[in-house]
């Protein structure tokens, strides 16, 4: 058997071991890419002065789940574009990872608090976010995990600072409203609302930041602010003006039933809110007449608020009072509330009144209706009065009296409209009714009982003192009559003109909350890191491991399988005795020519033992046998020993030489060669070798066939 030789096995092989581990690793690689995963990380710090504690600004709970919440993602979806036939919402939420991060110092004090017997408190405040992008997710992860950690942070900061910081947002409760189905004058006083609702925050978030300018459209708050009071003040007036002056409307009978509607709802309420202030009245009287009785008259507000509990919470340094408000406060809280919206009812109830005062027919309006706006008179000067327009503070509407006097006109939040510009045509002032209704002055709200026909009216003053009319209104009736088609379109397309101006700012509005919402998120929330995209598996570093274990792999099985081979050949193709191959093996060499052409310079040599019978008789089998491993021996030396030469003991004494590169002058070189050698043995040997040989060259013979090159070689021996 051949020996054992590492090296040799791995040289045989060397090829197709290097191939198939390159194979290997690529493979290795092409399937590691497809499943290649890209995370985007970055870290944030909430900066807000009780973060530390766990809470956000507005005093909540910092929830991080509101980083990946549903709605963030939604957005995340319309900001990119994506198709939610091919990405899965909670799927992709699924992938973001929020981990506070708790440094060693952080530890340490939370260790010292508790072990000091007190519970830590501290919340981390630096929190690691990160997501995660699939192969299958874009033709470029990297980028896709990027865009969606920015978009999901610029989305959670925005949100941060409109859900947690910035409440001023008012909602746009007017968008088409002129295609709803409401009456001229419901239009108005719904825009009126909104309006109200929009300055107030406009003011407030002036108030917060009065240094804030959007970026996008370069609007501050302050320039909100007034842009609404303008169309407030003015645009809305006007309407308001021309509605009441022409008294416009869809339907007459179901505008009248809805004030009257309104009135009894309020009448309703303050019946409510009147028993409530009489209970409390009765309260606080008997709480006087009991502090009365009691002699102490050196009470003060110290005694009230400060002596009723003087009891604590806690112990040390942690103690504190405890809530020192008495009932007897809370008590005089429900009592303002009570009250104040009991008034402002009565003043509702006023402007109702005030209203169908209008609409209704001229018997029932009772006096000081001006009938000039109804007979389209526009210059107040030809009546010798003066029109006045209501400010922004004022609760009703100054309209000319009859020599020159103003007359106040209730109204509840500014809806009374007094006539002034282009759309005035004039103003109407409600009186009391029968039941002498309160009719509020322009700084009072003192209430004012209609005196009879034929006396003077008392009219309150713009300085807050009391004042006697100079003279009494004259009663005026005027039938209803509907107004005409062009004054309807006319109040129509300056309510749809007014809209569409409160829309286009509740747009910029919308923008600048936007911008000033991410601004408040971001004072609160700041970036530590850019957002790094990293690769979560090395595939080079893989590969060029798979690439040097399966060259290890194979180099073993490379020695494993030649030495297997090499114990197969020997036991089966290779004669053990003359350590040779044996017929066996010569017909599998034989095989590798049988159906192919041999080259020019390929020769076959054909040695053969003779008369061993007879010697083995005469000299026995020891000596026999020695002759032939004498013989066997002398082959393998003068021969060639490389892969080109093939020796093989075809038979009992029978040699059978395969040489390539070989020719016809180089074989008879060979054959004297061994010639001589038999003949040195001979001389000293009894027992003495005796061979033929026969020799075939496929040039010089012309046969390129192995087989037949073997026949022809037969056919050539000749003894030596």
């Amino acid at each position: 058997m051949k020996r054992f030789r590492v090296l040799d096995y791995i040289k045989k092989y060397q090829i197709p071991i290097v191939v198939l581990s390159l194979l290997a690793g690529l493979l290795f690689a092409l399937y590691m890419q497809s499943n290649q995963t890209y995370t985007a990380s970055v870290v944030i710090n909430y900066t807000n002065s009780r973060a530390a504690e766990g809470y956000a600004p507005d005093g909540s709970v910092i929830d991080v789940s509101e980083i990946y919440s549903s709605q963030a993602m939604t957005r995340v979806f319309e900001e990119m574009g994506l198709d939610y036939r091919e990405y899965n919402l909670d799927e992709l939420r699924s992938r973001v990872t929020v981990t506070g991060i708790v440094t060693d110092e952080d530890k340490a004090v939370q260790e010292a608090v508790n072990a000091s017997g007190e519970q830590s408190t501290s919340q981390p405040t630096k929190y690691f976010v990160s997501f995660t992008a699939r192969q299958s997710d874009s033709d470029n992860p990297q980028a896709f995990a990027r865009q969606v950690l920015d978009n999901l942070l610029n989305i959670y900061i925005e949100n941060y600072g409109e859900k947690h910081i910035n409440n001023l947002m008012a909602a746009n409760d007017i968008s088409g409203l002129d295609e709803r189905n409401y009456d001229y004058l419901e239009m108005a006083e719904i825009l009126e609302d909104s309006l109200d609702d929009v300055l107030v925050s406009t003011n407030e978030g002036f108030s917060e930041n009065n240094t804030f300018r959007s970026s996008a459209n370069g609007y501050s708050f302050m320039d909100l602010y007034r842009e609404f009071a303008y169309l407030k003040d003015v645009e809305l007036s006007n309407i308001y003006a021309y509605i009441l002056s022409n008294r416009v409307t869809k339907n007459l009978d179901a505008l009248i039933a809805k004030y009257e509607n309104r009135i009894e709802n309020y009448e309703l309420d303050n019946n409510a809110n009147k028993t409530q202030i009489d209970a409390i009245d009765r309260v606080i009287a008997s709480y006087v007449e009991m502090m009365k009785e009691s002699g102490n008259t050196d009470i003060t507000y110290e005694y009230i608020l400060d002596d009723v509990h003087d009891e604590w919470e806690g112990a040390d340094q942690y103690q504190k009072r405890i809530d020192q408000t008495v009932e007897y406060d809370v008590l005089m809280e429900d009592f303002v509330d009570n009250r104040e919206e009991y008034e402002w009812q009565l003043i509702e109830v006023a402007y109702c009144e005030y209203i169908l005062g209008i609409y209704r027919n001229g018997e029932d309006i009772g006096t000081a209706l001006n009938i000039q706006g109804i007979e389209g008179t526009s210059d107040p000067a030809e009546a010798g009065e003066d029109a006045a327009v209501p400010g922004e503070g004022g609760e009703g509407a100054a309209v000319p009296g009859a020599d020159g006097q103003e007359a106040a006109a209730p109204g509840a939040d500014n809806k009374g409209a007094g006539a002034s510009g282009e759309g005035a045509k004039g103003a109407e002032v409600p009186t009391a009714d029968e039941k002498g209704a309160v009719v509020p002055g322009a700084d009072e709200k003192e209430a004012a009982v209609p005196p009879a026909d034929g006396q003077e009216a008392a009219v309150p003053g713009t300085g807050g003192d009391e004042a006697a009319a100079e003279e009494t209104l004259p009663a005026v009736t005027v039938d209803y009559e509907e107004p005409s088609q062009e004054i309807l379109d006319t109040a129509e397309a300056m309510i749809s003109e007014l809209v569409a101006k409160t829309d286009r700012l509740y747009e910029i509005m919308m923008e600048v909350n936007k911008e000033y919402n991410a601004f408040c998120g971001a004072a609160n929330i700041s970036l530590l890191s850019n957002i790094i995209v990293i690769a979560n598996q090395r595939i080079l570093l893989y590969a060029a491991m798979v690439v040097i274990i399966f060259l290890c792999l194979l180099c073993v099985a490379a020695v494993v399988l030649g030495r297997l081979g090499d114990v197969v050949d020997y036991y089966v193709y290779r004669d053990r005795k003359f350590d040779l191959p044996n017929r066996a093996g010569c017909d599998k060499y034989m095989e590798t020519y049988a159906d192919g052409m041999h080259p020019d310079d390929f020769g076959c040599i054909v040695l053969r033992l003779m008369r061993i019978q007879e010697k083995n008789a005469v000299y026995g089998r020891e000596a026999m046998d020695t002759m032939m491993l004498k013989f066997n021996s002398m082959i393998k030396g003068v021969y060639p020993k490389n892969d080109d030469c093939f020796i093989a003991l075809n038979g009992v004494g029978q040699y059978i030489i395969y040489a390539k590169g070989m020719s016809k002058e180089q074989m008879d070189y060979y054959a004297q060669y061994l010639k001589k050698e038999t003949e040195n043995y001979n001389a000293a040997s009894d027992c003495k070798i005796e061979y033929e040989c026969g020799m075939a060259e496929s040039r010089t013979s012309g046969i390129y066939q192995i087989k037949r090159l073997l026949v022809q070689a037969m056919n050539n021996v000749r003894p030596v």
